[in-house]
């Protein structure tokens, strides 16, 4: 989960505005974040079964976060995804 983690930063960081039309998710939270991620990832054409299993891990990974309180990537502490 961390490395792919590091990955969806990696990618939004480069670049916020791939998919405008997610307006109704907030910029900054954990899922306009990982919104973002797969929006990258299918634009850069890799297989589907690439795109479920990061879906998956995603899924894993915000659930976890949101047992952890945290809803904005600006609250994500290294801490937490020790």
């Amino acid at each position: 989960v961390v490395t792919l983690w590091r990955k969806i930063m990696r990618i939004v960081k480069q670049d916020l505005t791939f998919f405008p039309d997610l307006a109704q998710v907030i910029d900054g939270s954990v899922g306009y974040t990982t919104n973002t991620f797969l929006v990258n990832a299918r634009s850069r054409g890799l297989s589907p079964n690439t795109i479920r299993d990061y879906s998956n891990e995603i899924k894993t990974l915000i659930i976890f976060l949101n047992q952890q309180g945290v809803l904005m990537i600006e609250e994500l502490t290294p801490d937490i995804i020790r």
